[in-house]
């Protein structure tokens, strides 16, 4: 009785560890859609990312050349009927850098900062609006949606 203890809490400290191994797989895999290479140089990537930023309706925040630092926010309206959320606001913060010695390829980090914009009531007056803060996007469609766009304008600068 005793040996089947000890193997049943043997399997369970296996099963725990393997569990653990595997969230901890899947964090670093998560990181990997808010991080691209291109193989470009870090300029040409930078400068890329502006026109199609601004091709896209993004208002270009902040650009800095010499830290590869690009910040830019869009408005996207929501016309639900009967909704207190009138739209969302995305804040796209891109850093560019060399990915290897020859700087020859480049690594791109995106993070989306986003901001639902909300109705607060006041019928008769002015009405009140907020922006509540949501913090960064998780949502991989979103990520992916820039990607591809950002890859779309640099093979149509390259031709």
């Amino acid at each position: 009785m005793k040996n089947v203890w000890i193997h049943t809490v043997r399997s369970l400290i296996l099963l725990i560890g393997l569990i653990c191994t595997v969230s901890v797989s899947g964090k670093e895999g998560s990181d990997s859609i808010t991080v691209k290479r291109f193989f470009c140089e870090k300029d040409s990537l930078l400068n890329g990312t502006i026109d199609y930023l601004m091709d896209e309706g993004y208002r270009i925040r902040s650009v800095d050349s010499d830290a590869g630092f690009i910040c830019a926010d869009r408005f996207i309206p929501h016309d639900r009927l009967l909704s207190v959320k009138k739209g969302e606001r995305r804040t796209l913060n891109f850093i560019i850098r060399p990915c290897c010695v020859d700087e020859q390829e480049s690594c791109v980090r995106l993070n989306i900062l986003y901001e639902d914009w909300n109705w607060a009531g006041n019928l008769n007056a002015t009405p009140n609006y907020y922006y509540e803060d949501k913090g960064v996007l998780t949502a991989p469609e979103a990520y992916e949606m820039i990607w591809e766009g950002l890859q779309n304008k640099l093979l149509q600068g390259d031709e």
